[in-house]
């Protein structure tokens, strides 16, 4: 009995020994597994942590590069719209400068032609003072243009010096103004010439007469044709205009002086002296298109 009982015992014990290493064997096994499910689950999680990572710092180079090109299209703009701006000022500065050099250049052709005039009428008391004083405007309006001149040249000598691309545009530019102030006076020339070869105006430089209806209205076809439609223009502004006055208007146009106005119309020289003051007068209040107190009626004339 002693014997049975350490036989049962000791195979008891075997079998529990087997029972708790199977046991042990399958907890292992347990374990193992829910280390190799937590261990891809923390890569997983790393890998997640890693992209999220690199999608911020991504982002924030995507709106660094964004800032970066934002703030230099905005400098760019910025000296385009500065560039472009001084550009236009220094083209309005040139168109400017060629309006007064323009201006300066018909100021003194009309001087030499108030000279003629001077030279040729010494016994016009009232013409004589007349033209004195228009040479005197004259003078003076050419010197303050000429101020202005050297002002509009220095402006655009430091625009040009801002803008070294824009140094050729200008100077083409220049070129062009030149050209055109040249052209402009070859076409005052040329029509001044063709007026003078007319055998009508011809015949009144040498010897004024009054007019016939019919030569009367030649000289109207010819300014009309010469410049543009003058009377037709200046009727069209003025219609308050009566046919004396704008016979006045053709002939002041046509460059006769107030001697040989008087001889075709049959008055004193005074008397023309008076119909320009009136005209003038009447033209400046009309509200239509008046001219500065300083410029003469020949001289508007001549430039309407």
């Amino acid at each position: 009995m002693k014997e049975f009982c350490d036989s049962l015992l000791f195979y008891t014990d075997s079998v529990m020994s087997l029972d708790k290493g199977k046991e042990i064997i399958a907890y292992k096994e347990k374990y193992d597994h829910q280390k190799l499910i937590t261990d891809q689950q923390r890569l997983k999680l790393e890998k997640a942590e890693t992209q999220r990572i690199l999608i911020v710092v991504t982002l924030c180079l995507v709106m660094l590069i964004a800032i970066t090109i934002y703030l230099y299209q905005k400098r760019l703009v910025r000296k385009e719209t500065t560039i472009r701006r001084q550009s236009e000022q220094l083209q309005a500065y040139m168109l400017q400068l060629h309006d007064n050099e323009s201006r300066l250049m018909q100021n003194r052709q009309y001087m030499e032609e108030l000279k003629t005039q001077l030279a040729a009428h010494e016994d016009d008391a009232d013409g004589h003072r007349e033209e004195q004083e228009q040479m005197e405007r004259l003078e003076a309006e050419n010197s303050r243009l000429q101020t202005t001149i050297q002002s509009l040249q220095q402006r655009i000598g430091e625009y040009s010096s801002r803008l070294s691309n824009t140094r050729k545009d200008m100077e083409q530019l220049r070129n062009l103004s030149e050209e055109a102030l040249k052209l402009k006076e070859r076409e005052r020339r040329l029509t001044d010439r063709l007026v003078d070869s007319h055998p009508l105006v011809a015949e009144l430089q040498k010897k004024c007469r009054t007019l016939s209806e019919a030569e009367w209205q030649e000289l109207v076809q010819l300014c009309n044709d010469t410049w543009d439609g003058f009377t037709t223009r200046l009727q069209a502004r003025y219609p308050q205009l009566t046919e004396q006055d704008l016979r006045l208007c053709l002939l002041i146009r046509l460059r006769f002086s107030n001697v040989q106005l008087a001889t075709i119309f049959a008055v004193s020289p005074a008397s023309i002296s008076q119909k320009k003051f009136r005209l003038k007068k009447h033209l400046s209040e009309s509200g239509e298109s008046s001219f500065p107190e300083e410029m003469t009626l020949d001289r508007w004339l001549t430039e309407f």
